[in-house]
């Protein structure tokens, strides 16, 4: 993962996209973050490993691969198959979810670092399923089912913590659902 880290080196700010957010409650946007002077632009002034990678979509599906592989990529051992049976597994009970007020929907729980599906509820859930939705609107589910994974990358910034329609109407066209 060459192109995954906590800021955008300056020689590669031309390939860098602009995020966008709405106007108020309207449909108008206006650039949010820019990627020449934005907030990844530059290194932050702390690494914070919950929130703020920046990465490219080949990235991205490696290390998507690399989970859904329970731990290898291209043959090579990177992550114990223990190790990512725990973050993929839920660690948060019915009475934790409604004491902390998380915003992960009655099908949702937390691994460790990403949500972790428990049941259906809409296009985007099936059990066993994980992955997360960024705020800078990427979504990543990686199905062991299946044996699928699905990223989109769109340039919009969250603005619910409602699934945007394209978030649902990708997952929907990827799990063959017409919903």
């Amino acid at each position: 993962m060459k192109d995954t880290a906590f800021h955008v080196p300056k020689d590669k700010h031309y390939r860098f996209a602009t995020a966008y957010g709405r106007v108020g409650g309207t449909q108008q946007l206006k650039v949010f973050d820019p990627p020449v002077t934005g907030k990844f632009s530059s290194p932050p002034a702390f690494e914070n490993g919950s929130a703020g990678l920046v990465s490219t979509a080949d990235d991205f599906n490696a290390f998507a691969q690399l989970m859904l592989n329970g731990g290898t990529l291209a043959g090579r051992r990177i992550l114990s198959a223990e190790t990512v049976g725990l973050m993929t597994k839920n660690h948060i009970s019915l009475d934790e979810k409604k004491e902390s007020q998380l915003f992960l929907g009655s099908s949702r729980g937390w691994g460790f670092g990403m949500s972790v599906f428990t049941g259906l509820e809409d296009p985007i859930s099936a059990p066993e399923r994980f992955g997360w939705d960024g705020g800078y609107g990427t979504s990543w589910y990686s199905d062991p089912r299946e044996q699928l994974t699905g990223i989109l990358l769109t340039q919009r910034m969250m603005d619910s913590p409602q699934a945007p329609r394209a978030f649902v109407d990708f997952w929907s066209t990827l799990s063959g659902s017409n919903d």
